[in-house]
């Protein structure tokens, strides 16, 4: 397809087919490339399929890392084998739910993150969340589908991993 190629069945204010994940929110958060100042605060990209391999997932956690205000963010239903590695250190509610995820990796710089949402992955123990207790996270809420046939106690080990958070 041309460089600034519409994708089929877009109108002419449609997004050019070939524009990366980062041109779409370049200037968002820092008034780069708009006269006014945009502050984003909560995003729901849920149900894009951004996770086509590992390239269009560190291009999405370098667009997603320009917003640096963000404080919640949905990335549900989008196919992703991990989390975006870059995402932005402000991030206090992340959801994760029904993708491919066979960790909680990559979120060990999320040091304000407070409600982590992983429900309906890949996830088949504890050990997946080792890498956030190493980085002393601050977790209150963990949203987790039932581990109970793959490891029984699990519900109690993610307590005594993180004794101050909710688990459901």
């Amino acid at each position: 397809r041309a460089a600034g190629a519409v994708a089929p069945g877009d109108d002419d204010g449609g997004v050019p087919a070939d524009v990366g994940l980062h041109v779409l929110f370049r200037g968002l958060d820092d008034g780069g490339y708009v006269a006014w100042r945009v502050t984003v605060r909560a995003l729901s990209l849920v149900g894009l399929d951004l996770g086509r391999g590992d390239a269009a997932e560190q291009e999405l956690g370098a667009a997603l890392r320009e917003l640096a205000n963000l404080r919640s963010l949905d990335l549900a239903r989008n196919g992703l084998r991990h989390a975006p590695r870059r995402l932005p250190r402000a991030l206090r509610t992340l959801g994760l739910a029904e993708n491919r995820l066979r960790s909680a990796s990559y979120l060990e710089h999320l040091a304000e993150l407070e409600v982590l949402d992983v429900a309906d992955n890949e996830i088949a123990s504890t050990r997946a969340f080792h890498h956030l207790v190493l980085a002393r996270s601050s977790l209150r809420q963990i949203v987790i589908r039932d581990l109970t046939r793959l490891e029984p106690a699990w519900r109690q080990k993610l307590r005594d991993l993180f004794p101050n958070a909710v688990i459901s």
